[in-house]
This record gives C-alpha cells, sequence and structure tokens, in this order.
C-alpha cells in the first residue's frame, strides 16, 4: 500500500527525531537507531543470527545499531521511496528477490530493521517517526510500504500513528 504524508509542518506531529515514544515501551533513550543511513541487507547486522537475536534478545539487539531505517543508496527526489518491513524473527534479507527485481531507475529502496521481540507499538511508532524525521529532512510526499506478517502489523501501526497525528493525506 502507500502512504501520502502531509507537507511538514501540516497537523499536531510530534517532534521528528524522537524514534520511540520512551512513555509508551518503558526503554531508555536508544543512541544507535540509524534512520537513512545507506546499508547494504547483505551486512552482518542484517544476518540471520543477528534476526534471532533481535527475537529473544531485543534490548540488547537495538543497542547494537542495525535497527532503523536504511537506505539502499542515497536519498533520490526523483525516485518514489518502497520501504520494506520483515517480519517476526526476520531481517531485509528476507526481500532480498524482491530487492533486486525493483525498477531502481523508478524506485529507491528502504528497508527497516528492528528487534521483532519488541511490542508492535514500539516498532510502529518507531516506523512512524523515522518516515515523519524523512519526510522533514528531504521533504517527500508519498512512499509505498512492502510488509510480510508482523511487519504489515507494523505498518499497520504507523499509518494509524500518521492519521491520528494528521500527518497523513
Amino acid at each position: 500500500f502507500g502512504v501520502a504524508l502531509a507537507p511538514p509542518g501540516a497537523g499536531q506531529l510530534p517532534p521528528p527525531g524522537k524514534i520511540i515514544n520512551v512513555e509508551r515501551s518503558k526503554l531508555s533513550t536508544l543512541d544507535n537507531i540509524h534512520v537513512g543511513v545507506v546499508a547494504s541487507p547483505d551486512e552482518a547486522r542484517f544476518s540471520p543470527e543477528a534476526a534471532k537475536k533481535g527475537l529473544w534478545q531485543p534490548y540488547a539487539s537495538a543497542t547494537e545499531g542495525a535497527a532503523g531505517l536504511f537506505f539502499l543508496e542515497s536519498y533520490n527526489p526523483k525516485k518514489m521511496p518502497v520501504v520494506f518491513v520483515h517480519g517476526i524473527g526476520g531481517s531485509p534479507r528476507n526481500f532480498s528477490a524482491l530487492i533486486e527485481s525493483i525498477d531502481k531507475t523508478r524506485y529507491q529502496v528502504w528497508f527497516m530493521n528492528y528487534p521483532s521481540g519488541f511490542r508492535l507499538e514500539i516498532s510502529g511508532d518507531g516506523l512512524f517517526h523515522m518516515l515523519r524525521t524523512l519526510q522533514v529532512r528531504h521533504g517527500f510526499e508519498e512512499v509505498h510500504v512492502i510488509a510480510h506478517s508482523m511487519g504489515g502489523l507494523v505498518a499497520r501501526h504507523a499509518v494509524n500513528a500518521c492519521i491520528e497525528f494528521e500527518g497523513c493525506g
């Protein structure tokens, strides 16, 4: 599905940069969340072993620098962002075939990596705030989301948060 975001400044959105709602998640501030960093799904931090740790030890996993919303290449305002969100126990590598086959002349690949052992609300809030941060930074108005299983629930929570804060069109 696609999500249209309202222009920066519209609605009563929380400030960009707050990645996780600490009050809801009871987490301390996490410094190792990456937003808009260029990475490859083939990196060790996205390995099946790292995904397993994210499922069974999410707090430890979140501090190791593998969580965030990553770009396959530098941001390009002429290309439509497509965000991939993996399911429980997964990683961006689960989308390798789709990522390889996407038309990269028209679309830019972004992928979320998150410790799937976190509650849905934490990951969904994180996705919403990361997208909002990138929207303020780059000014895009639309993004498409491809999600698998629990990743779909994470994405749905992010869309609901966007609607709640009047940031989606």
